[in-house]
């Protein structure tokens, strides 16, 4: 491999130097840096950044190693910052970190909000009012002797998933007996899963100022309390450097209970999110939420935990349940059903943060990520 691995965006005019060099690290099922061009994400993140003046680096995990020893990051090592997104190994995130630069999120934080069995636990010894959640005990395939894990109804879902896959609404006894029987069918990779979720639970089962782990995986699957009242319907706050720059509405498709984008879900903007002032309180309380798991960027999935909560008026803490914490959120439905530009503010909350100005007089054009003749046989 060259050297000079992975993918970089120029402004085509610069409008100052810069005192940030990000470096965007992208744990995706490909290494085909050509494909970011058409990555939702990682075009939004390249043309925020080339608007404000910023030449962001992409990597994938693979990559890593040749550019930290490589001349670039010897020449720019001390204004780096690290932003993982997607699923990036301990083997790639622990050498980012010894490095000392900023890694975003820290590798703790990531696991920790990865793993919603530990991460609901350190919520609620927090004093945050979360769904009761516990661990499905290892069933063997083809079993009829099944104990229900919690009162139904209850959700079923992986430890460490994410976008709704393999998540299910257990309504009766027999549901359940079924999914027992089938489980070992479904469409996620269990294997995968139960490591995602032993790295979490094993490294960061508590806050980051915690000593032990509360939690080591004993199962890839947990049930979780279904709070009726917010049936398909919840809150998603954005963070980023100690602000909530978006707040907006899921709701589910007719007939779903999953409030996920990806299974048909719509976003919309509440008409009290659009005051920023108003808001005030909520936002304090998801960013203090974020500070509890140790997140410098993500966002704080609410459910509704009372009935007929109006949808003009800003809801109480105290109505609301976390449900889960993202520390890589996806934000494309974001972006294009709310009209919110959560790329620009994610890049400005870093320029903020660490060092560079927040916008520029004279952004350039942008131009697509290119290959930097990085090659691998």
């Amino acid at each position: 491999m060259a050297e000079d691995a992975g993918l970089t965006v120029k402004n085509a005019r610069p409008a100052h130097a810069s005192t940030l060099r990000l470096a965007v690290v992208y744990g995706l099922k490909t290494a085909d840096y050509g494909w970011l061009n058409q990555f939702y994400p990682a075009n939004r993140i390249a043309r925020a950044c080339a608007e404000r003046g910023l030449e962001p680096r992409f990597l994938f995990p693979r990559d890593v190693e040749t550019y930290l020893s490589g001349d670039e990051y010897r020449r720019d090592g001390e204004r780096t910052v690290f932003l993982l997104r997607g699923e990036v190994a301990d083997t790639v995130r622990l050498p980012l970190e010894r490095t000392g630069r900023p890694c975003l999120n820290p590798r703790n934080a990531a696991l920790l909000a990865q793993d919603k069995l530990a991460c609901a636990a350190t919520l609620s010894r927090a004093g945050w009012q979360t769904p009761k959640t516990v661990e499905i005990p290892e069933i063997p395939p083809g079993t009829n002797d099944a104990t229900l894990p919690l009162p139904i109804p209850f959700v079923i879902k992986p430890r460490a998933g994410s976008r709704g896959k393999g998540v299910a609404l257990i309504e009766t006894e027999e549901k359940f007996r079924q999914w027992a029987q089938t489980r070992r069918e479904d469409s996620i990779d269990e294997e995968r899963v139960r490591h995602k979720a032993d790295n979490a639970a094993i490294s960061a089962a508590k806050p980051p100022n915690a000593a032990e782990p509360i939690f080591r995986a004993r199962t890839a699957w947990i049930a979780q309390e279904f709070i009726s009242p917010s049936r398909g319907r919840d809150l998603r706050a954005f963070f980023a450097g100690g602000a909530v720059i978006a707040v907006v509405e899921r709701r589910a498709k007719d007939g779903e209970f999953r409030s996920n984008a990806c299974v048909g879900a719509t976003t919309r903007v509440p008409a009290w999110a659009e005051d920023e002032r108003a808001r005030a309180g909520f936002d304090a309380a998801a960013l203090a939420i974020a500070r509890t798991v140790g997140l410098w960027y993500g966002t704080v999935d609410f459910l509704f935990a009372r009935e007929n909560i109006a949808d003009s008026a800003v809801p109480r803490i105290e109505d609301l349940a976390i449900c889960e914490i993202n520390a890589s959120p996806g934000f494309e439905e974001l972006e294009k059903s709310c009209g919110i530009d959560i790329a620009g503010k994610l890049v400005e909350a870093l320029a903020r943060d660490y060092g560079a100005p927040r916008d520029s007089d004279a952004a350039g054009d942008f131009i697509a990520p290119r290959a930097m003749g990085a090659t691998r046989d």
